[in-house]
C-alpha cells in the first residue's frame, strides 16, 4: 500500500490526465461548435496563423447539448452556437467574459435533382424542428409567406433535414446554404432564400471565463477581413 502522500498525488494526477479530455494538453484551445458550422470552423482553424506552441481542438455537437455540458463544467473555451439564446443564457449565468455574433445563417430551398421553385412546389419539404432549431423557425416563416400549404417533414435539426433530402427520404428541403455549398450541390437545384423572408438566424459565440489568452487572440483574428471572407464563402452573412 502506498503511504507517501506525494507519490499518491503524482499518481492521481497521471490518472486524471489520462481519463479527463483536455487535461493532458493543458495548452490546447478547445472550440465547441454547432454541427452546422463545424466544416467552416475547421477551415478557419486551418487558415489561422497560430503560434508554434498553440494547439486547437474542435468539439462538434448540438448547441443545446454543448451548452448543457458547459453549464456542468465541461472544459471548453469557446462555444460557437447556432443561435443567440444559449450564449445569452451562459452570459446570464456569469460563465462568459465575451459574447458576439459571428455569422448570420442563410437558408436555401433545395430540390434533389430538379430546379427549385418554392412558390409553385407541391411536394413535401424537410425542415428543422422550429421548436428548438433556429433554421427551422426561419423555414416556417418562409413557408408562411411563399408556400403556406406545403407538407412539412421535420428533422431534429437542419443537418437531419439536409440528410432527408440527400438520402431521398424527402424530395426537397429548406436547409442551410452552407450545407449545399459544402456538399457542392448543383446550383440549379437550389434557391438562395433572401433574408427578407425570415427573421435573422443570428449565430453567436462566447468566450468562457476559464479560457486562456489564446481564445481572445483567435476571436480577434476571426473578426479580420480574411476570416470574414472565409465565413462568407461558406454561405454565411454578417450583421448589417
Amino acid at each position: 500500500m502506498l503511504r507517501d502522500p506525494v507519490i499518491v498525488m503524482v499518481i492521481a494526477a497521471i490518472i486524471l490526465s489520462l481519463t479527463v479530455p483536455g487535461v493532458a494538453c493543458a495548452g490546447t484551445l478547445r472550440l465547441a461548435v454547432a454541427a452546422n458550422f463545424k466544416a467552416t470552423l475547421t477551415n478557419l482553424v486551418n487558415h489561422y496563423p497560430a503560434e508554434d506552441s498553440e494547439q486547437i481542438e474542435i468539439i462538434p455537437g448540438s448547441t443545446g447539448a454543448l451548452t448543457a455540458q458547459l453549464i456542468q463544467g465541461a472544459p471548453f473555451h469557446i462555444l460557437f452556437a447556432a443561435d443567440r439564446a444559449r450564449p445569452e443564457e451562459l452570459e446570464r449565468r456569469a460563465l462568459v467574459r465575451h459574447r458576439q455574433t459571428y455569422a448570420i445563417g442563410q437558408l436555401a430551398f433545395w430540390v434533389r435533382g430538379k430546379s427549385a421553385d418554392l412558390k409553385s412546389y407541391e411536394g413535401s419539404i424537410a425542415i428543422a424542428n422550429p421548436r428548438h432549431a433556429p433554421y427551422g423557425l426561419a423555414a416556417t416563416e418562409v413557408l408562411a409567406r411563399l408556400n403556406p400549404n406545403a407538407r412539412v417533414i421535420f428533422g431534429n435539426n437542419v443537418a437531419q433535414a439536409f440528410t432527408f433530402v440527400q438520402t431521398g427520404n424527402a424530395p426537397a428541403g429548406l436547409v442551410s446554404l452552407s450545407q449545399v455549398i459544402e456538399q457542392k450541390i448543383p446550383t440549379e437545384t437550389y434557391w438562395r432564400v433572401p433574408g427578407r423572408y425570415h427573421s435573422p438566424i443570428e449565430q453567436q459565440l462566447v468566450i468562457m471565463n476559464n479560457a486562456p489568452e489564446s481564445a481572445t487572440r483567435f476571436i480577434s483574428w476571426l473578426n479580420t477581413s480574411d476570416a470574414k471572407r472565409l465565413i462568407s464563402d461558406a454561405g454565411y452573412g454578417f450583421e448589417r
